[in-house]
């Protein structure tokens, strides 16, 4: 009975590339132990803290070694300092103020204040005479004591909020901002942080326009007088933004809503602020809020105006490619005037997936490419999707580029020594600021990522700094496929299997960075396993797991096609005048896998030619698409025990290890001043983590999250 090609081939491949016993022995190329030490050295020849001798160094370990306190013990709890956010407070004192004037033009007589008195004329025979009369004109006029409560109530509301009002236009001034953010004024103001202002004020003025207006509905409805509703400038002007604002603000503000509305379409509805901001600017025209709300939204339309017409930048030649099924990257030249001084962010146009689309991505240096910087595009909504179907292959096509601008993280500069968290593709503002910082600064990364595709990509095309750590969290399932030369060029990468207590390890980090020691045993213990299963797994299975990782990105024909115009090229370069060839020789095969996979070093030519002899079953000497096919399908499906003990590595519970539950770690007598941590990323748990850690530690945190 005939043998089944498909079980053939997988019997041959499987034989004589059984995964290699587990032991102790360091990889081969890369030698752990010598790693270590190679660390300790590396840490040593830049001391950070000069130690006395006579067991100073002990002595200096043992203050900066974190102490466990637990929560039962009552004389041992920690000290909540609490972080006072004192943008957010200066805003609300604003807003304080604000109404306090509101209460001197309410109450008090004319011509400052509204109150004409017991002697008002317009309130005899009311509940209100002889007390105080409220009834400057027609719209605002309260003579019976419900609606003086409902009157106050409804002013009071928009009083305190008609800062909110004109910071929601002047936040988001992107021109103004960014020259604002290239002077003097940047160590005053928050330039960097404007978002979060925006979001802060939106989400009090979305409340307060409804209860501005049910209070003014409830003192018309009763007072016999809805009719100003529809039939007096302010009331038509006040339904406008009545009926403006859930449009505006919900469905930025809530999860739900953000989930089930395209991003295009809430983006579309919050341009109706133009249309809302115009409505307040005539609202009431007895008062001055034309002329204060008015400066604000002309700043806005001016800034706009200025952005379209000269800060929008084409750029004829932007290189798109797509990092397996997750992402796509995007590298432009530096069109003429822009300049990319890191922590900044851009808007992106491409007018063939939509003219009038324009999406925000952090921006970082191009790693090899001067005057170059890019973009990685999660695939994540309509529009990041449609960009990710486009792009079966590299393309080059033209677009428009808006900025850059500041983002939260261009304020890293204010710390010795960082610690940058980062969850997924929240990876890119980071890069930015290892580029821009990694000379004068130690940049710690804290990266946790389940996508196979971006941690190969940026491993294998970003220099992290060797003079600070980056620990890489690995939380997907493919196999990774890397090279191990950055491992060994800076021995401070590790990458490891799971999710991490990111409190840990960045008060690991800090400590050691510090002492100028090493990190625990055990996060290294893990590295070290991490490092056998990814790098001496054997050739074949290495391998599969480029062929997986292939057919994420390209059909079978069309990795077929490209394997057949290696061999071509292959042939050209040894002096053949082949012009067309229709089958896979072994040196086009080497190259397909070398050029393809981007992987440098992953397996030799005796590797490869092992490979292509195991896959070419008739024997010829060259792969016909059948053989191709069946091979390249046999090799991806294929599972082997070594994946499978990487997928065994136990994952903790997900809040367990993103927040330590039970215990605090924290140590009083440290001073943790001159560390800032950076966030950027949508997990929820490490933003309560940051902040708890800025809480109690007194760490700078900034938090990058643009999640419209």
């Amino acid at each position: 009975m005939s043998k089944d090609p498909v079980s053939d081939v997988q019997e041959r491949l499987d034989a004589p590339s059984a995964p290699p016993a587990v032991d102790d022995s360091p990889p081969s190329g890369v030698d752990l132990e010598t790693i270590s030490v190679a660390q300790d050295a590396q840490m040593n020849a830049k001391p950070k803290l000069k130690l006395k001798s006579g067991g100073g160094s002990a002595k200096a370990a043992a203050v900066l070694q974190p102490k466990t306190i637990y929560a039962s013990d009552p004389e041992s709890k920690p000290k909540r300092k609490g972080h006072i956010n004192k943008n957010k407070v200066g805003l609300l004192c604003i807003s304080a103020l604000s109404l306090c004037w509101m209460l001197v033009t309410t109450f008090a007589a004319p011509p400052l204040g509204a109150n004409s008195g017991k002697d008002g004329e317009l309130c005899v025979g009311t509940p209100t005479e002889g007390k105080l009369c409220l009834c400057p004109r027609e719209t605002v006029c309260a003579t019976k004591w419900h609606e003086v409560v409902f009157l106050a109530f409804a002013r009071a509301s928009a009083y305190f909020d008609y800062p909110m009002y004109m910071l929601l236009f002047l936040s988001k001034c992107h021109n103004l901002r960014g020259a604002m953010y290239r002077t003097y004024l940047r160590e005053w103001l928050p330039i960097s942080d404007m978002h979060h202002l925006h979001t802060f004020a939106g989400t009090f003025v979305a409340v307060e326009i409804v209860w501005h207006s049910f209070w003014h509905m409830m003192r018309w409805g009763l007072g016999g007088d809805i009719r100003f509703l529809w039939q007096h400038r302010t009331g038509i002007t006040g339904l406008i933004s009545l009926l403006c604002t859930p449009l505006i603000a919900y469905p930025m503000m809530l999860r739900r809503l953000r989930k089930s509305i395209p991003y295009e379409r809430r983006k579309a509805m919050h341009y109706l602020s133009a249309v809302w901001g115009l409505s307040i600017m005539f609202h009431a025209p007895a008062t001055n809020i034309f002329w204060v709300m008015g400066a604000f939204v002309c700043l806005y339309l001016g800034d706009w105006l200025v952005g379209y017409f000269v800060g929008i930048r084409y750029c004829p030649t932007l290189k798109m490619t797509r990092l397996g099924g997750s992402a796509v990257e995007i590298v432009f030249e530096h069109p003429p005037g822009f300049v990319n001084t890191g922590g900044n962010y851009v808007y992106l146009c491409l007018p063939w997936l939509g003219k009038a689309e324009w999406h925000a991505f952090s921006l970082y240096a191009h790693p090899t490419l001067e005057n170059h910087s890019s973009v990685c595009v999660a695939k994540l909504g309509d529009w990041t999707t449609a960009l990710h179907s486009a792009l079966t292959m590299p393309i080059t096509k033209p677009g428009w580029v808006y900025g850059p601008f500041p983002s939260p993280f261009g304020g890293a500069t204010e710390a010795d020594s960082m610690v940058c968290v980062a969850s997924g593709i929240g990876i890119t503002p980071t890069l930015g600021t290892v580029n821009l910082l990694a000379e004068s600064r130690k940049v710690n990364v804290v990266w946790m990522c389940k996508q196979a595709d971006l941690i190969e990509y940026f491993l294998r095309t970003v220099t992290f700094d060797d003079d600070a750590w980056t620990i890489i969290y690995y939380t997907g399932k493919r196999r990774l496929v890397l090279s191990e030369e950055p491992f060994v060029k800076n021995p401070r990468i590790l990458l490891l299997q799971g999710r991490p207590d990111v409190r840990q390890i960045t008060l690991d980090i800090m400590r050691a960075c510090e002492t100028g020691g090493d990190l625990p045993r055990d996060t290294l213990d893990k590295a070290r396993e991490m490092h056998r299963n990814t790098f001496q797994c054997g050739d074949v299975i290495k391998f599969k797991a480029l062929m997986e990782r292939f057919l994420v990105t390209y059909s079978m024909h069309e990795l077929f096609e490209i394997a057949v115009r290696c061999t071509l090229l292959e042939a050209y370069a040894s002096g053949d005048t082949t012009e067309e060839v229709d089958e896979v020789s072994q040196e086009g095969f080497a190259r397909f896998v070398n050029e393809t996979g981007g992987v440098p070093g992953l397996l030799d030519k005796r590797e490869l030619a092992r490979i292509f002899s195991e896959l070419d079953l008739s024997g010829d000497g060259t792969l016909d698409e059948d053989e191709f096919t069946m091979a390249m399908h046999t090799l991806s499906g294929a599972r082997d025990s070594s994946s499978d003990v990487v997928q065994r590595v136990p994952r903790p519970d997900r809040k367990a290890s993103l927040m330590s539950s039970g215990t605090l770690l924290r140590n009083a007598e440290c001073n943790y001043g001159n560390w800032q941590i950076l966030y950027c990323g949508g997990t929820a748990a490490v933003v309560k983590t940051v902040i708890r850690m800025r809480d109690e530690l007194g760490v700078t945190v900034s938090i990058e999250s643009f999640d419209w």
